[in-house]
């Protein structure tokens, strides 16, 4: 097994978050809760990357 170190950092990056918010809204566009997101994205996007870096983020 190949060990990843220092890997944490780019998954919070913000060009990484964009992307992964571009893949997750797919077939989605229109929906009521992906309108809201994307309404305030780079405001959401950043608290999304704050919660990772300072480790608060919880999943749900």
């Amino acid at each position: 097994m190949k060990t990843l170190r220092n890997i944490y950092p780019a998954i919070y990056d913000f060009d990484n978050l964009y992307q992964a918010y571009l893949e997750a809204r797919k077939a989605k566009r229109y929906r009521q809760d992906v309108l809201q997101f994307t309404m305030n994205l780079e405001e959401n996007l950043i608290k999304i990357q704050n919660e990772l870096i300072y480790k608060t983020y919880k999943v749900g």
